[in-house]
C-alpha cells in the first residue's frame, strides 16, 4: 500500500507550532463562560426582531410603494444571515466546554 503522499507530490507533511497567549481549554466558571457569549446572545435576538420588522415591512410596501420594498427585504435578508451566524455560535455550538468549579 502507497501513501496519498507518493501519488500527491503537492502534498507536504509538516508541522508548526505556536505559542498561544491565551490557553486553548480555559476551565472557567459558569459565570465568566455566559457573560462571554452573552453579547452574541444579545446580537442574535437583536438582528432578530431587525429581520421580522423589515420583512413585515418589506411585505406591506410591496403593495404600498414597490420601489422601497426592495431595500426594506434586502435588509431582511441581510439580518436573516446575521441572525444564522449568531445562532450557529450559540444555541446550535457543538463545541465542548470545559467549566471549573
Amino acid at each position: 500500500m502507497s501513501s496519498d503522499i507518493e501519488h500527491n507530490p503537492g502534498v507536504v507533511v509538516s508541522m508548526g507550532i505556536t505559542e498561544s497567549k491565551v490557553p486553548m481549554l480555559r476551565a472557567t466558571t459558569r459565570w465568566d463562560y455566559v457573560s462571554r457569549f452573552l453579547a452574541v446572545w444579545k446580537e442574535y435576538v437583536r438582528f432578530q426582531i431587525y429581520y421580522g420588522v423589515l420583512l413585515i415591512l418589506g411585505i406591506y410596501l410591496l403593495f404600498v410603494q414597490p420601489v422601497l420594498a426592495v431595500p426594506a427585504l434586502a435588509g431582511a435578508a441581510y439580518f436573516y444571515q446575521l441572525k444564522e451566524f449568531r445562532k450557529e455560535r450559540t444555541l446550535r455550538s457543538k463545541r465542548t466546554v470545559i467549566i471549573g468549579h
